[in-house]
């Protein structure tokens, strides 16, 4: 199974630092990094909350699945 990094795309870091709370209360994680905004799965999956305002300075070095966070709400409605 490949490691994979789901990048998560946040308009604002006040969201950004929601979501990422949010998840890392659940017990699947493996190492939970706050100052970078990070996750690592039991499963060895890394996701990383970015806000948009960054550029691509946010997503530089990161090669996965980025997931704009408004489509992943906007889809399960």
């Amino acid at each position: 199974m490949e490691n994979k990094t789901v990048i998560m795309l946040c308009p604002t870091f006040r969201q950004a630092m929601y979501e990422w709370k949010r998840l890392a209360e659940l017990p699947l994680w493996a190492k939970v990094n706050k100052p970078q905004l990070t996750l690592t799965s039991i499963f060895g999956n890394t996701w990383k909350f970015v806000v948009e305002t960054e550029g691509q300075r946010g997503l530089r070095g990161y090669h996965g699945e980025i997931i704009s966070i408004d489509d992943l709400w906007r889809n399960n409605k």
